[in-house]
């Protein structure tokens, strides 16, 4: 098959990131500490690169440090994401903004 000359269509994806905290009292609770959306040829592609950029935008190595897990959401193909990463932090309501 002739290459068309396209770049392969990637698609868009929205990874959260949750810590699970448990209060005084025994009762579980499970803060999104942040989401970021990007693009990947694959799942596995946007979620290795949304790990790092939300590692790197809470200045830290490991994002598992801020995090215990995180969630995938595809998002619609005629969606677009801007240039910048955004990530919205519950904790102290602050948004971070990171252009590339």
């Amino acid at each position: 098959m002739p290459h068309s000359g396209r770049k392969p269509v990637e698609t868009i994806y929205r990874v959260s990131f949750y810590k699970t905290l448990v209060d005084s009292t025994g009762h579980r609770a499970d803060p999104c500490q942040g989401t970021v959306e990007v693009r990947g040829e694959t799942r596995d592609v946007a979620v290795a690169s949304a790990r790092h950029r939300f590692a790197e935008l809470k200045g830290i190595r490991i994002w598992t440090l801020y995090a215990d897990y995180d969630v995938v959401e595809e998002l619609p193909a005629r969606r677009r994401i801007s240039r910048s990463v955004w990530i919205k932090s519950i904790g102290d309501h602050a948004l971070i903004v990171r252009r590339r």
